[in-house]
């Protein structure tokens, strides 16, 4: 199969909006990785960081969508290997395609970094929770009252 022209013109704007919008994903991501980073991070920038993923998803996700319209278009089918045979006449294209692919990795990779970040600030926080739930006597209760059986120090002994 050969591309005309106009499909070729489609597919390297498809192509060069997904490229635009991985770059920016994984910028959203690293910046996201610095936030977790940080001993006391801001819940503003991480909401920030979270809605400003979230439009960045839903604009990869409409490309993709125009990305997988063109392929039923052109009677193609999502396989990777179909792709690249049809490509193989486009090197730019193909060019294009292969950096796409990378990209993806990369924000994949970097995504699931984050969440394994996430994953541990949530267990420390997990942890730090059971610690204090599990109070002895003595210690003040969510009513900032002491809790019951709690012993007052004797300061004047």
């Amino acid at each position: 199969m050969t591309l005309d022209d106009a499909s070729t013109a489609l597919l390297g704007e498809i192509f060069s909006g997904l490229e635009q919008e991985l770059n920016d994903f994984i910028a959203l991501l690293e910046e996201e990785q610095r936030l977790l980073g940080q001993r006391l991070p801001s819940a503003a920038d991480l909401e920030a960081s979270r809605e400003a993923k979230l439009a960045n998803a839903a604009r990869l996700e409409a490309l993709e969508s125009r990305r997988r319209s063109w392929l039923n278009s052109a009677g193609l089918t999502n396989d990777p290997l179909e792709l690249h045979t049809v490509l193989a006449s486009q090197p730019v294209l193909a060019t294009q395609w292969w950096h796409l692919v990378t990209l993806t990795r990369r924000a994949q990779a970097r995504n699931r970094l984050n969440g394994e970040l996430i994953g541990q600030r949530m267990a420390l926080h997990s942890k730090i929770l059971d610690s204090l739930h599990q109070r002895s006597p003595g210690h003040y209760g969510a009513d900032g009252r002491p809790a019951a059986g709690a012993s007052r120090l004797n300061v004047s002994a």
